[in-house]
C-alpha cells in the first residue's frame, strides 16, 4: 500500500493551515486512512470513482441515507453490522459536512434538451 501525507484543509501540495495535523491518504484511492477506510475502498470503489467518493461530504444520518437510497434504487448489495456502522462512521468522520469539492450542478439552460418518450414505449422502472 503506498500512502501520501495530505495536511488537513488543503490539497495534495499545497502548504497546511496553522494548527492542522497532517492525515495520511492512500495513494492510489485518495481515501483519508483512518479506521473504517478499508470499508470505503471495498463498498464504494466497486461502482465509483474515488473523486466522487472523496468529493462528497455528509454528517452519519446523510451517509447513511445515501447507502440506503443506493440500496433501495441502484442495487447496492447488503452491507452487514458491523461493516455497515463502521463505513458511516469513517464517511461522517473523513467526509463531514461542509464545502463539497464537487462542481455544482449544471444551470438548466446548459442541459440538453428532455425529448418525450415515444408512443408505446414506457418509462424505465425507477
Amino acid at each position: 500500500m503506498s500512502v501520501a501525507l495530505l495536511a488537513a484543509g488543503t490539497a495534495l501540495g499545497g502548504e497546511a493551515e496553522p494548527g492542522r495535523q497532517a492525515v495520511a491518504v492512500d495513494e492510489l484511492t485518495g481515501l483519508k486512512i483512518a479506521p473504517g477506510w478499508e470499508h470505503a475502498r471495498a463498498h464504494c470503489g466497486a461502482c465509483h470513482s474515488w473523486r466522487l467518493v472523496t468529493g462528497n461530504r455528509g454528517d452519519q444520518d446523510s451517509w447513511l441515507a445515501l447507502i440506503r437510497w443506493m440500496q433501495d434504487t441502484q442495487k447496492l448489495w447488503p452491507i452487514p453490522e458491523p461493516t455497515l456502522t463502521e463505513l458511516v462512521d469513517y464517511l461522517a468522520a473523513a467526509y463531514p459536512p461542509g464545502t463539497a469539492s464537487r462542481r455544482a450542478p449544471l444551470a438548466s439552460h446548459l442541459l440538453p434538451p428532455l425529448t418525450p418518450v415515444p408512443a408505446g414505449l414506457s418509462e424505465p422502472d425507477s
